[in-house]
């Protein structure tokens, strides 16, 4: 029996109807919240499982990839380091090259004060000693070259000194480089060993909004290899110049030697020749002595027989004047008278011309005279030349090259100085320096030759002395 909703009581604004049908809305609505709730939250859970999934694997990728990063710093670093160990070595070789360039430089300074010594004790010689000889040129030739090699020096002594302030400023980048990976490298390695539960974490809103880089990874290796290019190019050019100072030590030193060694022959031959000379003017000066006293004993004998003739000619000249007191015709012009007359004029011829052999030995005397003082002139010229060759030109050309390291014991050359020693005089008998030990193999390889040159000139300042 199908029942019946009774009317509406006047007094409620609802029916049963309505009633019933606001509670199954109700349901309805509960029911499809409850349903949309339930797949929010298993699509939540997926989500949420994805994401962790999701974050997981990109915290352990972005660690791989940091880890990566160090690796690569790391592998930079120690290739820029190890490069860095090779330029600072190499740049020490140059710096110890340029200290061996400057050291012969200061020492150019002995044989060029030498040369000039040499040159202006030459300007004392006298009179005719005064010649531009071959010794003048071996010294100007000297000197030019001790000039040439140290301007060749100064030459090469600018570009070691801009090579070695080159590789500093490589080398400063590659420091800067090298700090700036290592601090890359903490901070990289500090990031790597962070995790979810680090008390150093912190919550940076944004952060990812801000670019602060200034390089990709192809300019980061292009900037880190262009500072390895740079310190193997510097490397390169510091060897080469290396090689250059050797090379110009090595052969300075043997052309200085050999103006050195031209020039000593050139004394030595000069000085020869000036012996030579003047043991022929003392030859010449002790036969023109002798004509002298030859001509002098002759005078003698023509004025001793000019005044023999006096009285002989007194004789026959009074008997010609006692006879013309004859009287009349006994003043005859006999032949006693002849005779007579010849013979004062043979005694006045005599006399004549024993006064003009006379006046002709006087005059050859005169030119005797004459020759023998040109003669002992060119002696003391020669004398003063030799003083000057062989005391003091070869006597300051033994300190040079042996350094003190030939005979360092002797006393001549322990105390010889030039008269403007320079700080050049100090380098020590045993030095280290290529420059001197060149020149010392120079001089032991020459040993004769030096001791020839100091043996000969050592007696001539102790004989002076």
């Amino acid at each position: 029996m199908k029942m019946v909703d009774p009317p509406p009581s006047m007094n409620s604004p609802f029916s049963h109807t309505d009633w019933s049908s606001t509670n199954l809305e109700t349901y309805r609505v509960s029911e499809s919240a409850r349903q949309h709730s339930e797949e929010i939250r298993m699509e939540a859970m997926r989500l949420m499982d994805q994401k962790q999934v999701k974050t997981e694997t990109s915290q352990v990728d972005s660690s791989c990839k940091l880890k990566e990063r160090t690796q690569d710093i790391e592998t930079w670093r120690e290739k820029l380091q190890r490069e860095l160990n090779y330029l600072t070595t190499e740049n020490e070789k140059l710096i110890k090259s340029r200290d061996e360039l400057d050291h012969a430089i200061v020492q150019l300074k002995r044989p060029e004060d030498i040369a000039c010594h040499n040159l202006k004790s030459r300007e004392y010689r006298q009179g005719i000693d005064q010649v531009d000889d071959i010794v003048q040129v071996s010294l100007r030739t000297e000197l030019q070259e001790v000039r040439r090699v140290r301007e060749e020096m100064n030459q090469l002594m600018d570009t070691v000194e801009g090579q070695v302030a080159k590789n500093e400023s490589v080398k400063k980048k590659m420091k800067h480089d090298i700090l700036h990976k290592e601090c890359a490298f903490g901070i990289d390695d500090t990031c790597v060993e962070l995790n979810n539960i680090s008390s150093k974490i912190q919550s940076h809103p944004g952060i990812e909004q801000e670019d602060k880089t200034r390089s990709t990874p192809l300019s980061w290796d292009q900037h880190s290899d262009g500072n390895l290019k740079g310190s193997t190019d510097a490397r390169s050019k510091s060897a080469e110049l290396r090689g250059k100072v050797d090379g110009l030590l090595g052969s300075a030193c043997k052309e200085l030697m050999v103006a050195w060694s031209n020039c000593n022959k050139s004394f030595n031959e000069r000085i020869k020749e000036s012996e030579n000379a003047r043991k022929l003017s003392i030859e010449n000066l002790e036969t023109t002595n002798h004509e002298i006293s030859e001509i002098d004993y002759h005078i003698k004998l023509l004025k001793q027989a000019i005044k023999d003739k006096t009285n002989p000619l007194k004789l026959a000249e009074t008997r010609v004047e006692l006879r013309t007191h004859r009287p009349n015709l006994e003043a005859c012009s006999d032949v006693p008278h002849a005779k007579l007359r010849s013979e004062v004029d043979e005694l006045n011829d005599s006399i004549k011309m024993l006064k003009a052999k006379l006046e002709e030995s006087q005059e050859a005397r005169a030119k005797l005279i004459s020759a023998r003082a040109s003669l002992q002139q060119d002696i003391r010229v020669k004398e003063n030349s030799l003083s000057i060759d062989r005391g003091k030109c070869m006597g300051s050309r033994i300190k040079y090259p042996h350094n003190q390291r030939f005979m360092a014991t002797n006393a001549a050359i322990a105390e010889y100085t030039l008269s403007q020693p320079g700080s050049y005089n100090k380098c020590k008998a045993r030095c280290d320096y290529k420059w001197c030990a060149a020149l010392g193999s120079f001089t032991m390889m020459h040993t004769a030759d030096v001791r020839h040159v100091t043996d000969t000139d050592l007696k001539q300042i102790n004989i002076s002395k």
